[in-house]
């Protein structure tokens, strides 16, 4: 039985509107399964993650890429809007923002 999330823009800085959308659900053992969708490219890519137990923090990966993790607080994500940091490998990680997708925009 899966719990949806909800969808979320992936921005960074002062973006206004972003073109990386995250569809997120999770499922009560902590598993974490979605859509990653790039407005850009029109490409849908499946997202697979966990929900940490101890930590309560959620980390996913698109697609088979595994250097790139996406990392947020899980309760958070319910939330308008949250920080995230994405790791690029263990050298590099910036900050970015998850906005939550209003409902009447997801329907459109």
């Amino acid at each position: 039985e899966w719990l949806s999330l909800g969808v979320f823009a992936m921005t960074q800085g002062e973006q206004a509107n972003g073109n990386d959308l995250f569809q997120l659900a999770v499922n009560k053992s902590g598993m974490i399964r979605g859509n990653y969708y790039n407005a850009l490219t029109d490409t849908t890519v499946p997202v697979y993650g966990s929900v940490d137990q101890r930590s309560q923090r959620a980390a996913w990966t698109v697609g088979g890429r595994r250097e790139r993790v996406f990392e947020a607080g899980f309760a958070n994500l319910s939330q308008s809007e949250t920080t995230m940091l994405v790791h690029f490998g263990k050298e590099r990680t910036q900050q970015w923002t998850l906005v939550r997708m209003d409902q009447s925009t997801e329907a459109k």
